[in-house]
């Protein structure tokens, strides 16, 4: 699966406009009162004005898979890196054989840079903005995991990522794109944040094609 487009809701887009055009450098394809629409890799992510907006959302960045260490001095001074209950900011996750960390986008929400080491991203270049891949992750709150999955496997064919599926975590999709379901007040990882339903709409490349999904 890939993310081409992914909307989300802001309650302050300056601070949006300023975090990713200013602060990580990422090209600003249109710029309202009411609507900042960015270019990350592949994917078009457009922040729209929601004042009453009142959720966190979690999405995740692809990086090329050999950049991790790169990719983290780069944003390290840019960005405040988000920190476990034991300080640990970087993650290894074996199952996924990724590298990860997480960090505040400018309206509070949890950003995540991730390097998958098993998809063929390797980069020679000079880690900047332009090697963001693609938005590959965005967080689903949902009271019934498993049967957001259903809706996920049923209406998209999209199936639970490594065959994981559980009542309270479940990724469906691939390591291109990743729908993170998890279950109301489950905790955001690293953050004790917890997770609460919220808006979000996504156009995506499935086995069937291109279509949109819209979580109201």
């Amino acid at each position: 699966m890939h993310i081409d487009e992914l909307r989300l809701h802001a309650r302050d887009l300056d601070a949006q406009r300023v975090f990713f055009g200013d602060i990580v450098g990422l090209p600003i394809l249109e710029s309202t009162p009411e609507r900042l629409t960015i270019q990350a890799g592949r994917t078009i992510l457009i922040f729209e004005y929601q004042p009453d907006w009142a959720g966190i959302y979690h999405y995740a960045l692809n990086i090329p898979e050999n950049q991790f260490t790169e990719a983290a001095a780069w944003l390290d001074g840019r960005v405040q890196f988000l920190s476990d209950g034991d300080g640990k900011q970087h993650f290894f996750f074996s199952n996924w054989n990724a590298d990860a960390l997480y960090f505040p986008d400018g309206d509070g929400n949890i950003a995540e840079f991730i390097a998958r080491h098993s998809l063929p991203t390797a980069s020679d270049e000079t880690f900047s903005a332009k090697s963001i891949l693609c938005v590959s992750e965005i967080g689903w709150v949902s009271d019934d995991v498993l049967a957001a999955a259903k809706q996920l496997s049923d209406s998209y064919g999209l199936s639970p990522y490594l065959g994981m599926s559980g009542e309270k975590f479940t990724a469906v999709g691939d390591e291109n794109g990743l729908f993170i379901l998890v279950v109301r007040h489950h905790p955001w990882l690293p953050s004790s944040q917890p997770a609460a339903p919220g808006w979000f709409s996504a156009m995506i490349q499935t086995p069937s094609g291109q279509q949109i999904f819209t979580l109201e």
